[in-house]
């Protein structure tokens, strides 16, 4: 569909290689990163965008243009860098709030990974929604100059 083929091995090792990194912690900030670059790649412009990161761990700090970021403070800055994304993150188990404040009020504490589906369909929907508010209301603003 977007010009590559699926290989389940490689896409394993990609987000293995994102995720983890060699000396422990999560690479949250990197998979944050490389998921909005992507999604540019799309070739889908106009699209909304978004991306939900869901982690059991602290994400690691990380080096950006010479200056050493924490963790939360590189993902913050992706967001900032990024209006046009909406990013979520999902904490799962001991560090599930650290991981949830990490993304600010786009971020969900999951106590229970059997919650998590309840949880996912939940932000779905409220995306959704939201989609939808917007739509409505730029179709309203069309009417109403459309009358003017």
């Amino acid at each position: 569909k977007y010009g590559e083929s699926y290989n389940p091995l490689k896409g394993y090792q990609m987000v293995h290689g994102l995720l983890y990194s060699e000396h422990g912690g999560t690479r949250g900030a990197e998979a944050v990163k490389e998921a909005i670059k992507r999604l540019r790649a799309s070739g889908r412009p106009d699209s909304r965008k978004i991306v939900i990161v869901i982690s059991d761990g602290r994400f690691n700090g990380v080096i950006i243009d010479g200056k050493t970021y924490t963790g939360k403070e590189a993902v913050l800055r992706y967001i900032e860098e990024n209006p046009d994304v909406r990013v979520f993150g999902i904490g799962i188990g001991p560090d599930a709030k650290a991981v949830a404040d990490t993304f600010g009020e786009n971020g969900i504490v999951v106590e229970k990974i059997s919650e998590l589906t309840h949880e996912l369909s939940n932000l779905l929907d409220r995306e959704l929604n939201r989609a939808r508010s917007n739509f409505l209301r730029a179709a309203q603003i069309t009417t109403l100059a459309a009358f003017r």
